[in-house]
């Protein structure tokens, strides 16, 4: 226990002794083992030491926001009481930290890895700083390029995902956590195209053994695994499909090639299960489901890439306006022009080319710095866009009525510059498109259509109908959307158009071009009581032609802009505004105060709302008004009152005049006047009038390299970047044990609701006093304020309550407990926001369109509780027990027995006799369960259930009824018996998809030979640290000449050495030399080549035997004089003599180790010193001089010609 903080509390002895006897045996050894500190002198706290320093510490932070030195002492004593009782605790980090001198850290964090070297190695970099402080991680591999693709900057091939993994396990391997090895967590998509690879990765006991691995699945997949499970699955990667693929490895694990599969979802879904039946890896997770209940939107999605808009939204491009739906499926692997604001500024093409120079002296970059200007203007193009998945969207509305569904993260262009749209604020100004845009230049129509028909009574009918749009098409259809009708019954088929007394020169205009379409015979107007005329057109194909255009047989509040129109040419779009506004639009000027605007009325809104953005991209901004009243009686007729009005003001007026302006005579008079004024000028700016949560959709992304930007539904907008968010959020975890709870055989809600307040308060504060050793992560920790309040012991609670797990009373207890802590969290959050203040992130999160205030981005979870729940003697998370009676070996495999108490009580009761119950206990000692027991009560039976006993459906049920009222995720596995089969497996993660699980983890029973969890006494158990990487086998020969001789001594948890390095003439060879804790050499690992190859194999295997005889207690001197003076093929020499060989390097290494130890950092000598010592000799084979031929590269066969040895795989070369 190094210097502590002072404590805020001070323990009696009495007290003391008190809180101490509430812990087991088990609970003790491990405290000790994990979490309880040591001071200078060697002595160890106490459990209620341990508390007492974590409580101050904590309770210290409220110091910061001016509580009075008893206020914070009172704080203290509420977080000691709702710890010590056992009723909670913060997760393992903050135990161990808290109060002392090393950083509190977070248990787990999620970092990112992006597709390039200097991503991979930076986030190795940051994440073996946060596993040296004690971090589990989570990565996600699915940015990275799959195996065998080209590397630009190399010109060679991408080893793959899981070969950088294979990277990340061995670092994590070699640090030693404070007495642990993190948990860490890694993932990919199911639609990458290494995902074969990544599921099998792990197939093998014992590799990659630092990581569990969960496959992310999406909705997609899962709906064609029950749709069309047969169809072949397609994975996509920087926007291209490819066909899942299996990568090609040498024995040394060098990838040499892949082969695409074609493979089935349903196949791809069966490998999936193989794995996990086979020994429970990799698990299942519902990317879509987890995005859905995201709760900082604005920091963008789990796991995925992001900014995002709806697929209805319509982009203006030279096709027409596409929907961003379409745009993505047309127009996926970019190649489309789309309209950008002038305003926004444009990009300078710089791009720094890195050129490789190989020469005498190496390999050399010379970096060539590329300039380009490029774009016209007003016009941008799409490189890319995709489908980014279901995330929350939110609805942003003008004022002038233009509209945009986007996640909140999604950047809009401001006069200021551009700002999130969940950040945002009523009144706030935003741009929109400021000059005409693209339109489609496309003539012929989207349908085809026979102008000659055969009707039922034998009779051909002849039509002259359009084939390709044209301004009169556009002229007709803008008059019929606006004063007309199409009818659609048997017999009574029809299009028909309406016009005033003051619209007869425009009816003889439409009735001659309409006429000319008809052809079968001449249409003549009817003029109606009321003055209005009719020209109707009896055709069912006439109107079928109309339909086909997109015209709707509806009423007037059902109209809507022609679907066909939004990709017409820009003079068939005048034309429909030219019919529409002559139609229903009328010139308003009333000089007394110079009021003048073109207005267009109708009672469709959707309508107005389509033209607008059509007048927008002619460069005509205008404003939708709703001017709905009552509904009431006019001229005899009921009026609904609904009526909405679309108007055109300012500098837009002249400029539709001239673009648009109306058919016939009627407003001549009027837009003359209209020409000779003068008008303010338009800025195209708009002011934002709401935004509200519309819930979870479809959304998609594109990129346009220009402006980064484009136009949406008329409004300015950033361009979606693949930006990969929610980089360095982090886990700040504890955990309520509801076996504390049950009082009397009944639930004490009164004290479960302080202690969830409680603990509320404790783990804010704990966020203030987090010190990573990667500054995003604290940044980002304290800007979100997330923390996960979780729960343990629910298994207990239903035993001590009665109350059978896998049952509907079992569920909705689950739910009900859940419900009630997240609702107090929630509560107590708030309150902590009014006292200290809302986290800095709100404004991205799901709370930015609510008066709420909030402490914390999330607060409920169900993590992991391995090591805390052993501390409480209770069962884990929301896991039914796993046995009554079980073994639990840690990963250095000191075992711990436990017989559940509860059941040992319930035992004690039965009235049966003292033999009768010892058998009962051996029997549950032996198998686990007692379902197989008759004469036990059935009562007992149910209540006293076990993982084993339970079906997959059933634990996933109990997960999904959890995980309605969790903010975060909950960790759960499906534990089955041996006998399981694949179907009960994948049964499993279907019922979990279907729930709304997050997640599904399973395991079988006995599936590997290392089990944490183990039935029976303990005996002839494999320990963790008896487990090989890569064995297939660890079963040992137990050889009777073996017995007296001696044995290795076992490595110590930590231990401290030296890498040196040296050139020989197969490579720079990296040697590490451990000492032990007295100093003398106890292990050697040495790295060789690029990728390794036979002589990676070789010098791997003389390590490994140098290794063990160092342990074993052999004189170094005496391994160093059998390993000096080997010599191979490629001798180098050094100012220090000459290197023969591995072994030689390696034996002159120990040796400068054990006698220059003090001042030796680096190899044998300086390479910049170290040439190819010329050979001359007789000519050998190789195999005389004992050449392997295997590239030390990649490990393909080397073949000799004119002296010198070449690799025909990858280009290794060296001449002898």
């Amino acid at each position: 226990m190094t210097s502590m903080q002072k404590n805020l509390l001070v323990l009696s002895n009495k007290e003391k002794g008190a809180v101490n006897a509430r812990f087991s045996e088990n609970a003790l050894k491990m405290l000790r083992k994990r979490y309880l500190a040591v001071d200078e002198k060697g002595v160890q706290e106490t459990a209620a030491d341990m508390f007492a320093r974590v409580a101050s510490a904590l309770a210290a932070v409220e110091k910061n926001y001016g509580k009075k030195e008893q206020d914070v002492k009172k704080v203290a004593r509420d977080f000691f009481n709702i710890m010590s009782t056992k009723e909670y605790t913060p997760a393992g980090r903050t135990i161990t930290n808290g109060g002392g001198e090393t950083p509190v850290i977070a248990n787990c964090v999620v970092l990112p890895i992006h597709d390039s070297m200097e991503s991979i190695f930076q986030t190795l970099k940051d994440a073996a700083l946060l596993q040296q402080a004690g971090c589990g991680l989570g990565f996600d591999l699915s940015e990275m390029r799959p195996a065998d693709f080209p590397t630009r900057k190399s010109r060679g091939r991408a080893s793959g995902p899981v070969t950088f993994l294979k990277v990340y396990d061995y670092a994590f391997g070699t640090i030693k956590q404070q007495g642990r090895h993190g948990a860490n967590m890694s993932m990919m998509r199911v639609d990458h195209p290494d995902v074969l690879d990544f599921i099998h990765c792990k197939e093998v006991e014992g590799e990659i053994h630092n990581f569990n691995i969960s496959v992310t699945v999406t909705d997609e997949f899962m709906e064609q695994l029950e749709k069309n499970p047969n169809k072949q699955w397609w994975c996509v990667f920087n926007n291209k499909k490819y066909k899942p693929r299996k990568v090609l490895r040498h024995p040394n694990g060098s990838v040499y090639g892949t082969e695409e599969v074609d493979i089935s979802a349903k196949e791809v879904f069966d490998e999936l299960v193989k794995g996990a039946w086979t020994n429970g890896e990799p698990g299942i997770a519902f990317i879509d489901t987890v995005n859905k209940t995201n709760p900082l939107p604005g920091l963008g999605p789990i796991a995925t890439s992001n900014p995002c808009v709806t697929g209805d939204t319509l982009i203006p491009t030279e096709q027409g306006f596409l929907t961003m739906e379409e745009l993505v499926e047309r127009y996926g692997k970019g190649g489309v022009k789309i309209a950008i604001d002038v305003r926004v500024p444009k990009t300078i093409a710089t791009s720094l080319v890195v050129e490789s120079l190989i020469g005498n002296g190496g390999e050399e970059t010379v970096p060539v710095l590329n300039l380009s200007l490029y774009g016209e203007e007003g016009v941008g193009e799409v490189s890319k866009a995709w489908k980014t998945g279901v995330k929350a969207v939110y609805k942003l509305t003008t004022r002038s009525g233009y509209e945009l569904e986007a996640t909140a993260e999604h950047e809009i262009f401001t006069p200021k510059g551009k700002v999130p749209l969940g950040e945002l604020q009523k009144g706030d100004t935003l741009l929109l498109q400021s000059r005409e845009g693209l339109w489609s230049n496309e003539a012929k129509l989207p349908f085809t259509f026979s102008n000659e028909v055969r009707g039922r009574n034998g009779h051909t009918y002849r039509y002259n109908f359009p084939t390709e749009w044209s301004q009169q098409l556009g002229q007709a259809l803008g008059w019929l959307i606006g004063d007309g009708w199409i009818r659609e019954k048997p017999k009574q088929n029809c299009v028909g158009f309406t016009f005033a007394e003051e619209d007869k020169k425009v009816l003889l205009y439409l009735k001659e071009i309409l006429n000319k379409w008809y052809r079968n015979s001449t249409s003549q107007e009817i003029k109606r009581h009321n003055g209005v005329y009719h020209l109707v057109y009896g055709s069912k194909d006439f109107m079928q032609y109309m339909k086909n255009l997109g015209v709707k047989a509806v009423r007037a509040q059902g109209k809507e802009v022609p679907s066909t129109l939004w990709k017409a040419p820009r003079e068939a779009v005048i034309g429909f505004l030219q019919g529409l506004f002559s139609s229903d639009g009328t010139i308003n000027i009333f000089e007394p105060n110079q009021t003048r605007y073109i207005r267009l009325t109708s009672k469709s809104e959707k309508l107005l709302k389509g033209v607008q953005l059509l007048l927008l991209n002619l460069g005509i901004r205008s404003t939708v008004y709703n001017r709905s009243r009552k509904p009431s009686m006019k001229l005899g007729y009921p009026n609904d009152g609904v009526l909405f009005e679309l108007q055109i003001t300012k500098t837009n007026i002249p400029i539709f005049l001239k673009k648009i302006g109306f058919l016939g005579t009627h407003y001549t008079k009027k837009a003359e006047i209209l020409r000779t004024c003068s008008y303010y000028r338009e800025t195209f700016e708009d002011k934002v009038k709401e935004i509200r949560f519309v819930g979870t959709k479809k959304v998609y992304d594109l990129t346009e390299s220009l402006s980064h930007s484009l136009v949406a539904n008329g409004i300015v907008i950033s361009n979606c970047g693949e930006q990969y968010l929610h980089p360095y959020d982090n886990c700040n975890l504890g955990s309520i044990n509801l076996a504390a709870f049950v009082k009397q055989g009944k639930v004490d809600w009164a004290r479960l609701r302080f202690v969830t307040r409680t603990a509320t308060r404790l783990m804010d504060n704990v966020i203030d006093v987090f010190d990573f050793p990667v500054k995003e992560v604290t940044d980002l920790a304290k800007n979100n304020r997330r923390i996960g309040l979780g729960i343990m012991g629910f298994a207990d609670m239903l035993y001590q309550l009665g109350v059978r797990y896998d049952s509907k009373q079992g569920f909705a207890l689950g739910e009900k407990v859940m419900g009630f802590i997240t609702n107090e969290a929630h509560t107590m959050s708030e309150e902590l926001a009014k006292e200290k203040g809302a986290f800095p992130n709100i404004a991205k999160s799901v709370f930015a369109r609510s008066k709420k205030k909030m402490r914390n981005a999330a607060l409920t979870t169900v993590a992991p509780t391995g090591s805390i729940s052993m501390m409480f003697d209770c069962s884990s998370g929301i896991e039914p027990n796993f046995a009554l009676s079980y073994v639990k070996q840690d990963k250095d495999g000191v075992q711990y027995h436990y017989l559940n108490k509860y059941f040992e009580e319930a035992v004690a009761k039965l009235k049966l006799a003292a033999k009768e119950k010892d058998e009962i206990l051996q029997e549950v000692v032996g198998k686990g369960t007692i379902q197989h027991i008759g004469k036990l009560p059935k009562a007992l039976r149910d209540t006293f259930v076990i993982s084993m006993d339970i079906v997959g459906l059933d634990h996933m049920k109990m997960q999904a009824a959890f995980q309605k009222h969790v903010d975060n995720s909950i960790s759960k596995t499906v534990n089955f018996p041996n006998s399981a089969t694949r179907e009960d497996v994948a049964g499993s993660f279907v019922a979990a998809w279907k729930l709304g699980c997050k997640s599904a983890t399973v395991y079988r029973e006995g599936s590997r030979v290392v089990q944490i969890l183990n039935l029976g006494t303990g005996e002839n158990l494999i320990a963790p640290t008896a487990l090989g990487v890569g064995k297939d086998s660890i079963e040992k020969l137990d050889l009777r000449m073996d017995q007296q001789r001696l044995a290795s001594r076992p490595r110590p948890e930590v231990m401290t050495g030296k890498t040196y390095r040296v050139k020989t003439g197969y490579g720079n060879l990296y040697v590490t030399v451990n000492n032990d804790e007295k100093g003398v050499p106890f292990e050697v690992f040495a790295t060789i080549g690029k990728n390794g190859g036979f002589f990676q194999e070789q010098s791997e295997a003389i390590c490994r035997m140098i290794s063990l005889v160092l342990r074993t207690g052999v004189k170094i001197e005496e391994v160093v004089e059998q390993l000096k003076g080997i010599r191979g093929p490629m001798p180098i020499f050094t100012d220090k003599g000459t290197i023969l060989s591995l072994p030689d390097a390696l034996g002159r290494i120990l040796e400068d180790h054990v006698k220059f130890a003090p001042r030796v950092e680096e190899a044998v000598a300086r390479p910049e010193r170290q040439e190819v010592l010329p050979f001359i000799e007789k000519k050998q084979t190789i195999a005389e001089m004992g050449f392997m031929p295997g590239c030390p590269d990649c490990g393909s066969p080397l073949l000799m010609s004119e002296g010198c040895i070449s690799c025909k795989e990858c280009g290794f070369s060296r001449c002898m």
